[in-house]
């Protein structure tokens, strides 16, 4: 006879769900002083997937690049390239 298995705790499975919820959507791109990408430039912009999502925080000398969306999100799931406010709103 073996021994019956341990059951977890409910949060586990809320945990495991909420992770695997998260990883349905997509990647986001912090970019501006401080983020792991300085400049528009090192976000893979041919490569933006539904739920991407691109932050582009403020910065004292203005963002001089152009950008041009490859791709194409989803009711569900849009891309989204919003601006993050500075010091002054």
């Amino acid at each position: 006879m073996t021994a019956p298995l341990p059951t977890a705790p409910r949060w586990i499975f809320a945990l495991l769900f909420s992770i695997a919820a998260g990883a349905a959507w997509g990647a986001e791109y912090e970019v501006g002083p401080g983020k792991k990408l300085a400049s528009l430039a090192g976000v893979p912009w041919e490569k933006l997937a539904p739920g991407d999502v691109v932050s582009i925080h403020w910065r004292a000398e203005p963002y001089r690049e152009k950008l041009v969306l490859c791709a194409r999100g989803t009711a569900e799931q849009p891309i989204v390239v919003r601006g993050v406010s500075g010091p002054d709103g």
